[in-house]
């Protein structure tokens, strides 16, 4: 079964995500911090990774570096209300990520991260 991290403050979210990708057959790793992603990080083999930005510990796009450089060519989604500044933090960290989903998301977004996640792991 492949592995999914997701990094989202919105317990709400985590629980939609959580509960579409093991429909369609993934193991998800819900972290609602950066602490508890890096926990997961440190403990799991990830296949890929849908991460907020604005968490409450820092900036969910901080453990890109991290995640690329454990997992080569790991996929990874951003989801966030904060598109804007996705080009800034690619500058920032030196790193780009090829997808992002802005918030507010509706279950046709969800369902679409599925798809993309099936398409790509």
């Amino acid at each position: 079964m492949k592995k999914v991290l997701i990094l989202d403050d919105e317990k709400d979210i985590v629980m939609l995500f959580d509960v579409v990708l093991k429909k369609i057959g993934f193991q998800t790793y819900p972290a609602h911090d950066l602490k508890q992603a890096k926990t997961i990080l440190s403990e799991t083999d990830l296949d890929a990774a849908i991460l907020d930005l604005n968490l409450p510990d820092g900036n969910g796009f901080s453990i890109v570096p991290m995640l690329q450089k454990r997992f080569e060519n790991l996929p990874i989604k951003i989801c966030s209300a904060y598109s804007n500044d996705l080009p800034l933090l690619e500058k920032e960290y030196h790193t780009k990520v090829q997808r992002f989903v802005s918030k507010p998301m509706n279950i046709q977004d969800l369902r679409e991260i599925g798809e993309w996640l099936k398409s790509v792991i």
